[in-house]
């Protein structure tokens, strides 16, 4: 595990002319992934070797593959590298690729003058791994490209590039080792060639991570045994692309029969029975543990000794990071360092469906308008288009009020331009030069909302809608936006960050625009509605599997009316689909417990729709599968002659509940306004029912007799 924030030394510059950038998250991905290793999928901590800042030098990491991953492994061991920090590219003259470029990593002395670690110089070491038959996993949050968006967001600083420049020294290696991927390797990659891997300040938490080693930890967390490598890759796609922020796509190597298997050969249920978490120190009543969100760790969860051992619970009072929690000793009989402990009681996060930000301004909608007119006037004069649909046609740039200023973002490059408190001809002018505003460039101005609507818009913490939180301009889902929909009029919606336009996500773009009326409580009524059934759905999709629980042997999967099975995720539309359960990894060795079954799907517009059980089958067919004396199906149809893919095209998101006992209600599902019964709610129908609240309640236990699984897909055009 290798993880590296420290990279920068006052004075100096890479090449003289860049210079080297500390991040904030990589040391907290590489903790998390070791607790995540050591709770989840097995690994003794004494196996696990930890390189952070001054430990990683080049020689140090090189050294440490040479003896810990190649010399000191035998054949049949899971071995792991894990990098999380900055990414470059090495000039090779004598490289065959056409760029005379080699991907690498940067080393924490690279300041110093140590070389970067070339893509080349790892795929030998990994190869002699592979030759010793060592199942070889290689993980990398860091970009691998020169071509991307380089260095800090200035104007949104939650986001920041892990890449440095080129390095021009010349590596002069003429060398061309075999790609390990094509001899057993499993690589994945946080980025496509031409991105850029991102890290985010949380600010729910205010934790740094690296966002594709968070997609992948929670994907890990929440993996049912026998789960193959491809499809908890997609989810982990999924689970990018359904949190706003900078476009990003990692990437999955490896050969196809091994990205059919299980990670890190995790796959009987007894390999995931129990999440263990280390002890690091006891202080006291107090005790320090190796394990925080990364796995999935809320205050008010309890723990017992591993594997039936005596000693105390454990209660957990605080929860300090991706790897780290705190602990009051329930009992007599303290806990040691290095002991391990198990979830006996998971308790449910408590945080809000969604967040929003507004930035109220204190003019009058009819200065608003006057705004609208000169800027796009400016826009005009560049010749370049002016757009009032964003979701329709994705802007190239936005003008934008953030609380204090006026500012011009290039939404695809992140790159802005003050526009100053009042706007001026002269500056707006300037500004759209500098970031080449040309006949290419489409603009779309986003206004603040006047300070009575600002007003009348009331949720997070002490209103009736406290489940919607107030998030700001970094972190929030959703922005409060205004246009002019029509001359002389102002419309507001709900839009997502400036840098999700054009991305792919579960969550519409933009909500139906709602003009401005005199009576701005109706508005601020109807946009309140509109956040609560988004901040519902979104509290769907953020739903995961309890991490204990005996998962359901089946898989959400589609076929199409051919036979095949669809793994690609892309559904055209007009075609008609067949939506089945599909038994992960083969028949198990037991006979399968049924259990009802709920599907229903999420489309690109937000709405929800129940798919199984259909309102005539009543909630008395949906327990699957049946008991019979047949041996387990491979596979169970749903919906008899399957489901047809119509508009609106874009991102839907397919959802399957399992559940040991009968949801009274399924209709939950479809419409959320529906209120759960009242009286003695079961487990499952106290958490579900939350999120139907408008109001944040108390958190719950989280019962052990259920799973749900979230399957992505994308509605395109026909392929001619």
């Amino acid at each position: 595990m290798v993880g590296i924030n420290t990279y920068e030394l006052p004075g100096q510059n890479r090449d003289g002319k860049h210079r080297w950038r500390n991040l904030a998250g990589a040391v907290n991905d590489a903790e998390a992934m070791k607790s995540l290793l050591v709770g989840r999928m097995g690994f003794r901590p004494q196996d696990i070797k930890l390189l952070t800042n001054g430990q990683a030098k080049r020689e140090a990491i090189l050294n440490t593959i040479k003896t810990h991953l190649i010399k000191d492994s035998h054949p049949g061991d899971i071995a792991v590298f894990y990098f999380s920090g900055h990414g470059s590219q090495v000039f090779n003259s004598r490289s065959m690729e056409p760029d005379k470029r080699d991907e690498s990593l940067v080393p924490a002395d690279s300041a110093l003058g140590a070389m970067d670690i070339r893509d080349k110089e790892l795929a030998v070491l990994f190869n002699q791994a592979l030759a010793k038959k060592v199942a070889l996993t290689v993980i990398l949050d860091s970009c691998h490209s020169g071509s991307a968006a380089r260095g800090n967001n200035a104007a949104y600083p939650r986001f920041s590039a892990r890449a440095l420049d080129l390095d021009s020294r010349d590596a002069a290696d003429p060398a061309t080792p075999p790609v390990p991927e094509d001899l057993g390797a499993i690589v994945m990659s946080a980025s496509q060639d031409d991105e850029s891997a991102w890290e985010v300040f949380d600010e729910a938490t205010g934790i740094p991570h690296g966002r594709f080693s968070y997609a992948l930890q929670r994907a890990m967390i929440t993996s049912p045994p026998g789960e193959s490598i491809q499809r908890l890759f997609t989810r982990v796609q999924a689970l990018i692309k359904s949190n706003e922020g900078i476009n990003q796509t990692p990437v999955l190597g490896g050969r196809w029969d091994l990205r059919q298997q299980p990670l890190l050969g995790r796959a009987s249920p007894k390999d995931s029975s129990s999440t263990s978490v280390a002890v690091l120190k006891v202080a006291g009543t107090q005790a320090t543990l190796l394990g925080g969100i990364a796995l999935g760790l809320s205050p008010g969860s309890e723990l017992i000794p591993y594997g039936g051992e005596k000693g105390a619970r454990l209660k957990i009072t605080s929860v300090d990071g991706l790897a780290r929690s705190t602990a009051v000793v329930l009992g007599s009989l303290p806990p040691k360092a290095g002991e391990l402990y198990e979830v006996a009681l998971w308790m449910s996060p408590n945080r809000p469906h969604l967040r929003l930000w507004t930035a109220p301004l204190q003019i009058k909608p009819e200065e608003l308008l006057r705004v609208s007119k000169q800027v796009r006037a400016a826009v005009i004069r560049r010749g370049a288009a002016w757009i009032t649909e964003p979701s329709r046609e994705p802007p190239t740039h936005v003008v934008f009020f953030d609380g204090q200023a006026w500012g011009l973002r290039a939404t695809f490059l992140g790159t802005t331009q003050s526009l100053g408190v009042t706007l001026e001809d002269r500056r707006i002018d300037q500004a759209l030069a500098e970031l080449n505003v040309d006949k290419t460039a489409k603009v779309f101005l986003a206004l603040p909302p006047p300070p009575e609507l600002d007003s009348e818009f009331q949720v997070g913490p002490g209103t009736a809608a406290s489940v919607i939180g107030r998030g700001t301009a970094h972190d929030a889902d959703y922005l409060l936006v205004g246009r002019v929909s029509q001359p002389g009029r102002l419309s507001y919606s709900l839009v997502r960050q400036f840098s999700e336009w054009g991305a792919e996500s579960p969550l519409p773009v933009e909500t139906r625009g709602l003009e401005l009326v005199q009576d701005v409580q109706s508005n601020a009524r109807d946009l309140l509605t509109t956040a609560l059934r988004l901040g519902r759905i979104n509290a769907w999709l953020q739903l995961q599997s309890p991490l204990d629980a005996y998962p359901y042997p089946y898989e959400l999967a589609i076929q199409t009316r051919e036979g095949a099975w669809v793994d690609t995720g892309m559904l055209e539309s007009g075609k008609r689909y067949r939506l089945a359960l599909r038994l992960i990894g083969g028949p198990p060795a037991a006979s399968v417990s049924p259990r009802f079954v709920y599907v229903f799907v999420i489309d690109s517009s937000g709405q929800a729709k129940l798919l199984y059980p259909m309102g005539n089958l009543g909630t008395v067919e949906n327990r699957i599968p049946p008991k019979t004396d047949a041996d387990t199906p491979q596979a169970i149809y749903l919906l008899g002659r399957g489901f047809q893919v119509v508009p609106p095209l874009g991102v839907d998101t397919y959802i399957l509940l399992t559940s040991d006992e009968q949801l009274p209600d399924p209709g939950i599902f479809e419409s959320p306004e529906l209120a759960m019964r009242k009286g003695n709610l079961s487990p499952l129908e106290m958490l579900l029912s939350r999120i139907g609240e408008t109001a944040r309640s108390a958190q719950v236990p989280v019962p052990q007799t259920w799973s749900i699984q979230h399957l992505p897909t994308r509605s395109v055009q026909p392929h001619q």
